[in-house]
């Protein structure tokens, strides 16, 4: 039953790919993968030592701030215990974005939370083994080390002040970019959506199915018709869209291109407050509530503050790396022997 669809919702997301692996990197990664065959038939075990744990007790015990809850354990790997301090030191170091997706999505909170328990286990079997101290992963870490302590020292060296942008930047960059933020008109929508065809146990055949729909549907529009419910209460007992019918069959703002044509060629007819006749579409039939509109234009200043803000924080951050590292270079001219190092190269090549 395609629900959302009929007014303008996306029914997917881009799926990102990861960057290939070159052949070196991925030889080492076997013989890694292959030393640690032990630890990985030890993932098995995951689930039983995090069974315990409940959702709402791991939240509690990460959110919580009172020294008596920071001694509390959240799980046991092997010998050593996870506590609140563990996990809130774990969160703390996401990326803002990632903590904040992850507070609003208690699921997606318990996998994050999970995953770490999970690598605390293979670190901690790893560190048993000596696995640090072999040659090869010795040097490994090294390098990976000086490469995360580069990165957060230009980091820290290119951060932006406090308060930047002020008002007068975001006002200024706003202006300069104003086409950036145009927009068509947008329908602020509510709707009812009664299913027919296809909606019901799935042993009515299909004609039962769409009379049952219309039946409905003749029941809400008489409902409408002599004012015994509002628009909202009838969404909420009669939509069979589940979701928007918890919101009194609230759709919310959607831009005029990205709604079915069927129904934004009725949203254009209605005003404010009116109600759309019925629209039959494939799933079944819509009723579409007109509650507000927005005149195409540019978004206001007060909407697009927080990406702004980011985007001018993320470009003032580069031009300060940048400045950085033209003065660094000033300070400590770097001469090159291009003889020797053409001469590395093809002794690589050999190899």
């Amino acid at each position: 039953m395609r629900r959302r669809t009929a007014v303008g919702f996306p029914n997917a997301m881009p799926s990102s790919c990861a960057p290939p692996v070159p052949a070196a990197q991925a030889h080492r990664d076997a013989r890694a993968l292959g030393r640690l065959t032990a630890v990985l038939r030890l993932m098995g075990r995951c689930r039983a030592a995090l069974r315990p744990v409940s959702l709402p007790l791991l939240l509690a015990l990460c959110l919580s701030t009172a020294s008596a809850a920071a001694e509390e354990t959240v799980a046991r790997l092997g010998d050593r215990e996870i506590g609140v301090a563990d996990l809130s030191h774990y969160l703390a170091r996401l990326p803002r974005e990632e903590r904040a997706v992850l507070n609003e999505d208690s699921a997606l909170m318990f996998r994050a939370v999970r995953s770490y328990l999970v690598r605390q286990m293979v670190l901690q079997e790893a560190e048993s083994q000596a696995f640090d101290q072999q040659a090869e992963v010795s040097a490994e870490l090294e390098r990976l080390r000086d490469e995360a302590l580069i990165e957060l020292y230009l980091q820290s060296v290119a951060e932006p002040p406090s308060g930047y942008p002020s008002q007068a930047d975001l006002q200024a960059a706003y202006d300069a970019n104003i086409s950036a933020f145009l927009e068509p008109r947008r329908y602020r929508l509510a709707q009812i959506f009664i299913a027919d065809a296809g909606s019901g146990d799935g042993d009515s055949p299909e004609g039962e199915t769409e009379l049952r729909g219309a039946a409905r549907l003749a029941q809400v529009l008489r409902k409408l018709d002599e004012g015994e419910e509002t628009f909202a209460n009838l969404a909420m007992t009669y939509s069979d869209n589940a979701d928007e019918a918890q919101r009194g069959g609230i759709v919310g703002w959607l831009a005029e291109p990205d709604i079915v044509p069927e129904i934004r060629e009725a949203a254009i007819g209605l005003g404010e407050g009116e109600v759309s006749d019925p629209i039959r579409l494939e799933a079944g039939w819509h009723l579409v509530k007109l509650l507000e509109t927005r005149p195409a234009g540019a978004l206001p200043l007060s909407e697009v503050a927080g990406l702004l803000t980011e985007r001018l924080r993320q470009q003032r951050a580069l031009e300060l790396r940048q400045a950085y590292l033209a003065e660094l270079l000033q300070q400590n001219p770097v001469a090159i022997n291009e003889l020797a190092v053409s001469k590395l190269i093809a002794e690589t090549e050999d190899q």
